[in-house]
């Protein structure tokens, strides 16, 4: 069942990106984005507790959606943000 709630998700967050503002569809827009993303990831890697937060499939998904959110306000661009908080939101 995991895997099937994963693939849904990837689906999920792929279309999102799909979605995005003309800023990704640069080749320089791209690799910004992945940079973000990755910064993003490395700050869910270095603190356990938000990754947990996070990741709790327990909690709501509009509460791991908002902590998101919240958290990259002001700090990643808002393709970087929405892309996080569509992921953060999925089972």
């Amino acid at each position: 069942m995991t895997g099937a709630a994963s693939r849904a998700a990837l689906e999920t967050v792929r279309g999102r990106i799909s979605q995005l503002s003309g800023r990704a569809g640069t080749s320089g827009g791209l690799i910004d984005l992945a940079r973000e993303l990755y910064a993003i990831a490395d700050l869910l890697v270095a603190t356990p507790a938000l990754r947990r937060a996070v990741g709790d499939p327990a909690r709501e998904a509009d509460a791991r959606r908002g902590l998101i959110e919240q958290l990259l306000e002001g700090k990643v661009s808002d393709d970087a943000r929405a892309l996080a908080a569509t992921a953060a939101e999925q089972r």
